[in-house]
C-alpha cells in the first residue's frame, strides 16, 4: 500500500507541474493581450507575462533538475504577485470605459462596411 501511495503522489506532482505549463502559457498570452490593449495599464501586462515565463521556467526546471527547481521556487513567487495586482486593479479601478466604448464603436463600424 505504501508503494501505491508513493506512486499516486508522484503522479499527482507530475500532473500539477503539467497544469502549471498551461497556466504559465495563459499568463504569458494574457499579459501580451494586456500589453497590446489600451484598457489596462501596460505594466500589469508586462508583469503578468514575466510571471508566466517564470512559471514555465520553474515547471521545466522541475522536470529537468528537481533540486535546482527547489532553489528557484521562491524567486518565481515574486512576479506571481502580479496576478493579485491585476485582480485588485480590476476590482478597484476597472477598465478604461471610454476607450472600451470607442474601440467597440470603431469595430462595429468596420463590421458594417
Amino acid at each position: 500500500m505504501q508503494a501505491t501511495a508513493l506512486v499516486l503522489l508522484t503522479v499527482r506532482t507530475q500532473a500539477y507541474s503539467l497544469s502549471l505549463v498551461l497556466f504559465g502559457t495563459y499568463n504569458v498570452l494574457t499579459g501580451y493581450l494586456i500589453l497590446k490593449s489600451t484598457f489596462l495599464p501596460r505594466i500589469l501586462g508586462a508583469l503578468l507575462a514575466i510571471a508566466g515565463i517564470g512559471y514555465l521556467i520553474n515547471t521545466f526546471a522541475t522536470f529537468l533538475a528537481p533540486d535546482f527547481a527547489a532553489h528557484l521556487s521562491p524567486w518565481i513567487m515574486i512576479p506571481g504577485g502580479s496576478e493579485l495586482l491585476l485582480a485588485a486593479w480590476l476590482l478597484v479601478v476597472g477598465v478604461n470605459e471610454q476607450r472600451w466604448k470607442a474601440q467597440a464603436s470603431a469595430a462595429e463600424l468596420s463590421v458594417r462596411t
